[in-house]
């Protein structure tokens, strides 16, 4: 199937986001695209794979953008293009009230960091493990 037709398929079942991976040309990329609106590309310079976290005695997991805590850093500091950058990936999940949020369903971090001398934005993803 190509993005169109999970773009029509997407409407029917109330989805806002697609996320999705391709390799083209020897590179890997990671598209957004919000339902409806615009889209961001990047390319992938260096990954993680699962087997790797495993070896290392890391344990896969997976929660909801709704449980999420998102931080971006770097962002607002930066050229108008990567503010705008920032603020589509801060639309991509749901905006968190920390006052009212039970700590106790927050279970991911998701984190954005823009590096401006080296041009990248790293992303990474942490489990809050409740003790």
């Amino acid at each position: 199937m190509n993005v169109k037709s999970y773009l029509k398929a997407a409407k029917y079942y109330n989805v806002n986001h697609l996320v999705t991976l391709q390799h083209s040309n020897g590179k890997d990329f990671v598209r957004f695209i919000k339902v409806g609106g615009g889209e961001m590309t990047f390319r992938i310079v260096n990954f993680c794979r699962m087997k790797d976290v495993l070896h290392h005695g890391g344990q896969p997991f997976c929660y909801s953008f709704k449980e999420s805590l998102l931080v971006l850093n770097g962002f607002n500091d930066a050229q108008q293009q990567i503010k705008m950058i920032g603020k589509g990936l801060q639309e991509l999940f749901p905006s968190l009230n920390l006052a009212k949020a039970k700590t106790e369903h927050l279970r991911r971090v998701i984190s954005f960091s823009y590096r401006p001398k080296k041009k990248f934005i790293f992303f990474r993803q942490y489990k809050i493990i409740q003790s």
